[in-house]
């Protein structure tokens, strides 16, 4: 597991905008083209779509993630804090500090 940082920074563009760390996890064959676990420091009061943005923009893999309308693709599963979380509801889902997300694509088979 990724290490927790006990830690608020102060971003250093802005000296006021306090900055919170997030976990992503990856399964499944998003970790064809994403890392397996990241951390992301974002500005406080970030929502899951934008973090999810800025995640994907910074792997190259937004058109995983996103659809040309940058709406989160239906078919991906979310989980925050072992919760799942309906796409439709991601969008404005506001994060806190040290919040654990995870994304994969649905199981199917048999």
């Amino acid at each position: 597991m990724t290490a927790i940082i006990e830690r608020k920074e102060k971003s250093p563009e802005n000296k006021n905008v306090i900055l919170m760390i997030v976990f992503i996890t990856v399964l499944g064959n998003l970790k064809d083209h994403f890392p397996e676990k990241t951390e992301i420091s974002v500005q406080e009061k970030g929502t899951l779509k934008t973090v999810l943005l800025e995640f994907s923009k910074k792997h190259n893999g937004k058109t995983l993630l996103f659809d040309a309308d940058e709406n989160i693709r239906r078919h991906l599963v979310i989980q925050v804090n072992k919760k799942r979380i309906a796409v439709s509801n991601a969008n404005d889902l506001e994060l806190k500090d040290k919040d654990e997300i995870l994304l994969y694509p649905p199981v199917s088979g048999g």
